[in-house]
């Protein structure tokens, strides 16, 4: 079935219009007063929950959110996409998670948070800066890539492929304010703006490209 470009407008707008609103303010938030409640309360809930087992899976989990693993993953589905003669959704794939992820790094950059210290890292501290959380960023990109995706050449798959990338997602999210070295609110900004970035993205391909994912 193809998607009306037109009938996709005040949905995606709206969307993408509450996330930036909220990523803005978090940006004003972070440069001006440095942390929330939010931040310390998350911090000290995850601090004072700390197991053996949920350490390990949630370290297990960064490490698959991690650029290392990430990145022969996505050469992969590009592969595929390249493979099945879809060059416009590989285009699309591409640009939406390397953009996204770029578009954090630079966001890193400009904001220049310092990493939390209220509690010891369970891992070692990256040196870059804190927001947005770059993993945050990369998974929440690629998973809504592929489900956009999936969505459109392999409808049968989405229910099943959906599920797992959202318990992944928010398994890799929720890694880094555990094994402390993220403020909540960096995963949370991570993540609008990878839905911002994606779903703009999605929208101008489908305004000038309507037929990128359709199944022949």
């Amino acid at each position: 079935m193809r998607n009306d470009p037109h009938s996709l407008n005040s949905s995606y707008v709206v969307i993408v219009l509450l996330c930036l609103i909220l990523l803005v303010y978090l940006i004003f938030g972070v440069m001006v007063q440095s942390e929330f409640k939010i931040d310390k309360a998350w911090l000290s809930f995850f601090s004072h929950r700390q197991t053996k087992l949920l350490t390990s899976y949630f370290s297990a989990m960064s490490w698959l959110g991690s650029k290392t693993m990430l990145i022969p993953f996505g050469i992969v589905v590009l592969l595929i996409l390249l493979y099945w003669k879809k060059y416009i959704a590989a285009v699309f794939y591409s640009f939406g998670f390397a953009g996204a992820s770029l578009v954090g790094s630079l966001l890193k950059g400009v904001v220049g948070r310092e990493r939390p210290t209220l509690y010891p890292s369970l891992v070692e501290m990256p040196l870059n800066p804190s927001f947005p959380s770059g993993h945050a960023v990369q998974i929440t990109a690629i998973s809504l890539c592929i489900v956009i995706l999936i969505h459109a050449l392999r409808p049968k798959w989405q229910w099943l492929v959906g599920s797992l990338l959202f318990v992944v997602t928010v398994s890799v999210s929720i890694s880094r304010i555990y094994l402390q070295v993220h403020y909540p609110t960096d995963v949370i900004g991570g993540i609008l703006l990878a839905v911002s970035w994606v779903f703009i993205l999605y929208w101008i391909f489908q305004r000038y490209w309507p037929e990128f994912c359709y199944r022949k």
